[in-house]
């Protein structure tokens, strides 16, 4: 940024001339260096007035225009009191015609002065005015932004109006000013202001704006002094003796100021190097971080890749060994006990991955054979040591590698492994009790199905599925105290044994089931509904058509269904008043389909196709039309 490189040449400056030059002009017309310049520019200065001398007398000479003055060398005739070096002088001129000697005297503090007495205010006056205006120009760097504040790069100065793409214009005491942009930040500016040095504008300067008017250096310096600061400019004493020991005690002030200047800019770039080195600190270390993670993810893709090839490798090497030990005539345990040891040579057995592929191969094969070669499958796993594996894998203490132990133990049908499950059948966890019901179910042969006697646990509608079907593939006799797990407390339970009473069809059952009708859960109500249907439990209609009035629209659609199977002439009387009544259009079209399946008069007859009857019959004869 530019004001980065001024700082730099602003510290080599001070390094090697000590004293630099500095400009407190920046947006200002140029300052006078000299009394009589400053004087003849028409500016003020606290206590000095002009007026106009015309004659000296040794003898007061009294006059009606002019005013009588006494002094050390005699009287003095003066005309008027200005307050500035051009109004006399224009007074002065005037009155030439008449005294052509007429001159411009000075008075100072109402005593007329000498030149060098006026001389010695004014340069004391210029020193002070560019101090203040130097450390308004600091309070400025410093301030940073300023609600009234704005800054405009002026570039030129023209008598006629001037456009130019770019640049914005104003009329400014009779002239037009092209400017450049508009800044807060008076660094900014600066640097703009550089940036239009560089390509054509060397003339270009910073100028003030104040609530949207042009302003000079002195008004900004009030503006921040009135409103942002709470110290005074110090003022610069000067010694009335001479002109060396005023320019002296300046370059004194400005010696030591413009090193105050060039500590806090040198403060503020070490300030601003440090949160780039903070920065940059970070951005490594992000980068770092960013790429060790990209290594460390391609790294790992890659292992796993290998990893993969190197157990297909092993696959494939298993596959072959039990493929082998198939076609063996005579393979005694003798023999086996050999091959077994020589194969675990050939692969790294001691990995639990490997053991995990031996276990899956073995489980494969055993699905496919029966009798003795299922046996012989049982024989190797229990040779290969793998029980130990599954029994470390059960023992464990997380519940997920619990859970594959007892999977290992449920495909390979090693029922001797029944003592391990039990325990995990009254978990807490859901997942690995419902897991070990469905192995201990699947594993045992006498009475599987007494694990539910006394069962608290709760049973979701996946792992019902899961139970019966293992009950349907283990071909599971009924169990003898299915009747009281239907007046169990445990809902999940009942629900269940609603399933295994249809599946068993066991009729024994039903009137308990008819009593469930009366169940205070709506969804136990609901699989009794279904199973007094499956169940072909005619006892149950009048009951159903009792209860039809206060159930729940989901049940009263299954009480329709389930009227299908065992309804009777009760039924399609019912259902005839029930399409009268003000029902759901869900409703009036199961009622509707019911009285088709029972062969009903009613649904026979002929509805006016426009009525909501007709358009349900239209529906239930052809269910594409709504």
């Amino acid at each position: 940024m530019a004001y980065k490189v001024e700082i730099v040449s602003f510290a080599f400056s001070v390094l090697v001339c000590a004293i630099p030059k500095v400009s407190y002009s920046q947006g200002q017309d140029s300052d006078p260096e000299n009394t009589l310049d400053f004087l003849e520019m028409g500016e003020s200065l606290k206590g000095l007035t002009y007026k106009v001398q015309v004659g000296s007398f040794s003898a007061p000479r009294f006059h009606d225009v002019f005013e009588l003055e006494e002094n050390e060398e005699g009287y003095l005739w003066t005309f008027g009191e200005f307050e500035s070096l051009p109004e006399a002088s224009e007074k002065r001129d005037s009155l030439s015609d008449y005294f052509p000697d007429a001159w411009v005297s000075f008075y100072l503090n109402e005593e007329k002065a000498t030149y060098k007495e006026i001389d010695s205010a004014v340069q004391s006056h210029l020193a002070q005015s560019k101090l203040a205006l130097k450390e308004g120009l600091e309070w400025i760097e410093s301030a940073g932004y300023l609600p009234e504040l704005r800054y405009k790069v002026q570039v030129g100065s023209h008598r006629r109006p001037v456009s130019v793409l770019g640049f914005s214009s104003e009329e400014y005491e009779g002239k037009h000013l092209l400017l450049f942009g508009e800044f807060v930040d008076y660094h900014e500016a600066l640097e703009a202001r550089d940036s239009l040095t560089k390509i054509g504008f060397p003339d270009s300067w910073v100028s003030f704006y104040l609530s949207g008017d042009r302003a000079d250096l002195v008004a900004v310096n009030d503006y921040i002094k009135g409103n942002f600061v709470q110290t005074e400019i110090p003022e610069v004493q000067v010694a009335e003796s001479s002109d060396e020991s005023i320019i002296q005690a300046l370059d004194n002030k400005l010696s030591a100021d413009t090193e105050k200047s060039f500590l806090k800019k040198l403060l503020y770039f070490e300030a601003e190097r440090k949160i780039y080195s903070i920065a940059l600190y970070f951005i490594i270390i992000f980068f770092g971080t960013t790429i060790s993670l990209i290594m460390v993810l391609i790294s790992h893709r890659r292992s796993v890749e290998m990893a993969k090839a190197r157990k297909k490798v092993y696959q494939r090497k298993i596959d072959d060994f039990l493929s082998s030990l198939l076609l063996e005539d005579d393979l005694t345990d003798e023999l086996l006990d050999k091959k077994l040891q020589k194969f675990k040579t050939k692969i790294p057995f001691d990995r639990n991955w490997c053991k995990e592929l031996l276990i899956k191969n073995i489980v494969d094969l055993k699905k496919n054979f029966k009798g003795e070669m299922a046996d012989m499958f049982i024989t190797i796993y229990l040779k290969l040591e793998l029980l130990s594996y599954t029994e470390r894998l059960i023992n464990d203490s997380s519940w997920y590698v619990k859970t594959k132990g007892i999977f290992h133990f449920q495909e390979l049908g090693y029922a001797e492994g029944l003592p391990l499950i039990k325990p995990y059948t009254d978990s807490s966890n859901d997942f690995l009790r419902n897991v070990a019901i469905i192995a201990y179910i699947s594993l045992d042969e006498k009475d599987p199905l007494a694990i539910f006697n006394n069962y608290n646990g709760q049973i979701d509608k996946i792992d019902e599925l899961k139970i019966l079907d293992t009950i349907k593939k283990s071909k599971i006799k009924v169990p003898k105290n299915i009747i009281l797990w239907l007046k169990s407390d445990n809902e999940s339970l009942v629900s269940l044994t609603l399933k295994m009473v249809t599946y068993f069809n066991h009729a024994e059952a039903g009137p308990t089931v008819i009593e469930l009708l009366d169940h205070h859960s709506s969804k136990i109500r609901k699989e009794a509904i279904g199973a007094c249907g499956k169940l072909f439990l005619v006892t149950a209609e009048e009951k159903l058509l009792e209860k039809f009035v206060s159930e729940t629209e989901d049940n009263q659609i299954e009480i329709l269904r389930t009227l299908r199977t065992i309804g009777s002439y009760l039924t399609n009387f019912f259902l005839e008043k029930l399409l009268e009544q003000n029902h759901s259009r869900e409703v009036k079209i199961e009622t509707m389909i019911t009285l088709k399946e029972l062969g009903s008069e009613v649904y026979e007859q002929n509805f006016d196709d426009k009525s909501e009857l007709g358009l349900i019959k239209l529906h239930v004869e052809n269910p594409y039309i709504k």
